[in-house]
């Protein structure tokens, strides 16, 4: 399973916004001129990649028994609101990158890693009919893909972040579908 909860927040789409803003784009030419968020850079994936790699080199490729990587679990999409027609080819670009970037690392076919992802609460204050329009297509299309509907989900105060019941909520149903394609 794979899984940075320490960076939030921000967009896929990195075109229209400020050049100090980080994002988690997988665009070739944008990922060339930016450096991972951890060396001080713009790039939330490039440091997700950096932790993965760490992560194998420092001690997954230590366990006596081997490992696999089971999952790519994801949540976000908030403040991709704006850039909803850009969401689809952005998300897809992403999953790519880390699954060909695993398979490249570990030398294991990861091309068919399941991602699983859940959708924007409709309550929440970014809340983007096309982000959402755009996740249902890309479960429909990728055959890997695994969408949990959090269109329900309770939200704290702020109207961004889910309540302790809907988080744990996204967590179990998260599990369960690790379960399930296991």
């Amino acid at each position: 399973m794979l899984s940075n909860g320490q960076s939030g927040g921000t967009s896929i789409e990195p075109s229209t916004t400020s050049d100090k803003s980080v994002h988690w784009s997988a665009n070739p030419e944008w990922l060339a001129n930016n450096a991972a968020t951890s060396e001080k850079g713009r790039s939330l994936l490039l440091s997700f990649i950096n932790d993965i790699d760490g992560c194998i080199d420092n001690t997954l490729s230590k366990l006596k028994n081997g490992y696999q990587i089971d999952a790519f679990l994801w949540h976000q999409g908030e403040s991709d609101h704006a850039y909803g027609d850009k969401y689809y080819e952005n998300l897809k670009a992403v999953v790519t990158y880390v699954r060909n970037h695993l398979s490249a690392k570990t030398g294991k076919d990861y091309s068919n890693l399941p991602f699983i992802f859940g959708t924007v609460a409709k309550k929440n204050k970014q809340y983007g009919s096309e982000v959402e329009a755009a996740m249902k297509r890309f479960a429909k299309e990728d055959k890997n893909a695994y969408l949990i509907d959090m269109s329900d989900a309770e939200l704290m105060g702020d109207r961004l972040h889910f309540n302790q019941t809907s988080a744990e909520y996204l967590g179990k149903q998260m599990y369960e579908q690790i379960k399930a394609v296991r």
